[in-house]
């Protein structure tokens, strides 16, 4: 889901949070923590006719539930995605069912996530991606509580930040957003070389880390973690 404030819901990622913080706050508000920090896995798939309208997503999440997800891009619409989903019982199994049934695996991925629920119509998530700063992201489903619930997070507004994951990583690696799935797959244990691969040169982790971190966000926030 990209990062919206246009649509029905409000969306934004917040860069530079103190957690310790974050959470305090979201138990003094009776929070909802649904999910602890624990590692999600996304695979993403071609239809065995290449589709770039239609994919498919498997996702496994930290209590081991899987999901494999149907994405449809609606009809003249530039961004909605029409998804249906059913549950599996094993990530890595359903990934060889696919594969072996003439889907086409293009892209993979892997973060750690921790997820609350507000009154039902607020999702925050506390999310580190291999390289990037870990941000909390912020999910409304009514625009009217934007703000209150902004305030008793003590987020600024004016910090906000609309937009994706692939755009943290385009800029990371100098590329387009829709170049980046087109990377086969970005982990924890593989990020310092897919880095030295990008820019060309052999690097030490060291010099690595020292040239990405001179590549900010419009916040100048630092984008990728020591």
């Amino acid at each position: 889901m990209s990062s919206s404030s246009s649509s029905a819901y409000w969306e934004g990622i917040f860069l530079n949070i103190d957690i310790n913080s974050i959470h305090q706050k979201l138990k003094d508000m009776d929070a909802n923590n649904t999910y602890k920090m624990g590692l999600y896995r996304l695979q993403y798939f071609y239809l065995p006719q290449i589709d770039e309208t239609k994919y498919l997503e498997l996702e496994s999440s930290p209590d081991k539930k899987v999901f494999m997800r149907l994405m449809l891009k609606m009809e003249n619409k530039k961004n909605d995605m029409m998804d249906q989903q059913m549950k599996v019982e094993d990530f890595d199994q359903a990934k060889v069912m696919l594969k072996t049934t003439g889907f086409i695996p293009y892209h993979y991925r892997e973060f750690n996530q921790e997820k609350w629920l507000y009154k039902n119509d607020v999702i925050i998530t506390y999310n580190k991606y291999p390289g990037i700063e870990p941000f909390l992201q912020v999910i409304i489903t009514k625009k009217q509580n934007v703000d209150s619930l902004l305030k008793k997070l003590e987020l600024r507004p004016t910090q906000v930040l609309h937009q994706n994951v692939d755009k943290f990583y385009a800029d990371i690696f100098n590329k387009s957003e829709k170049s980046i799935r087109e990377i086969n797959e970005i982990t924890f244990q593989n990020i310092f070389d897919l880095i030295k691969k990008m820019s060309g040169k052999d690097m030490t982790k060291q010099q690595v880390t020292k040239q990405i971190r001179r590549r900010r966000t419009k916040t100048g926030k630092l984008l990728i973690n020591q």
